[in-house]
């Protein structure tokens, strides 16, 4: 699925360039970059079906921010 098509689906969806790092934010790759959509926004079939086509992320030691506070 195209990322156009998904923030037609989703208008209240945000292409980023990271993963989310929040809990209550579904986020996932497309093309190159990320979609972040508010859990509590979505119908549990509509977060079973993304989560079933799109590979969730949510590795905190991927986020922009981990190597610089924390050096591992």
């Amino acid at each position: 699925m195209k990322m156009d098509k998904l923030l037609a689906l989703y208008p209240q969806a945000q292409k980023k360039n990271s993963p989310a790092s929040e809990a209550d934010i579904l986020s996932f790759a497309i093309d190159d970059a990320f979609i972040w959509i508010k859990q509590d926004s979505l119908s549990q079939q509509e977060t079973s079906l993304l989560k079933a086509l799109f590979p969730v992320i949510n590795d905190q030691k991927k986020h922009p921010w981990y190597r610089y506070l924390f050096k591992d």
